[in-house]
């Protein structure tokens, strides 16, 4: 349990369709979408449809799980190409620059996002 109430633990869970409201807003931040390398301006039927195939993804060599700071989907990490004892990590994170109620503390100042091998 989080006894400070400064600390924020991240944890990685499913994916769920629950989650396609935080995604949409994702998808309307240029800056996000640059930063992710994901298409601008997508319908919202669109971004629905490509999240519903993420949720539901059954490949043996990919595994895409969310990011969640104290109940709130924050990016997803993607384990890709996994053979034998490796794989490709990557994490899409959003980070508005902009403080919630939920999370007083915590300050998120920009877009990025990261690939590893």
């Amino acid at each position: 349990m989080n006894n400070n109430k400064d600390t924020y633990f991240l944890k990685i869970r499913p994916l769920s369709i629950s989650d396609y409201e935080t995604v949409l807003e994702w998808s309307r931040h240029e800056n996000f979408c640059l930063a992710n390398q994901w298409e601008l301006n997508r319908e919202p039927d669109e971004v629905y449809s490509w999240w519903h195939k993420c949720v539901n993804n059954t490949a043996n060599n990919f595994i895409r799980m969310g990011i969640d700071i104290e109940g709130n989907l924050i990016g997803y990490t993607d384990l890709a190409n996994i053979t034998n004892n490796s794989a490709e990590l990557g994490i899409c994170e959003q980070l508005k620059g902009k403080q919630t109620s939920r999370i007083p503390h915590f300050e998120v100042l920009e877009y990025r996002s990261y690939g590893y091998v």
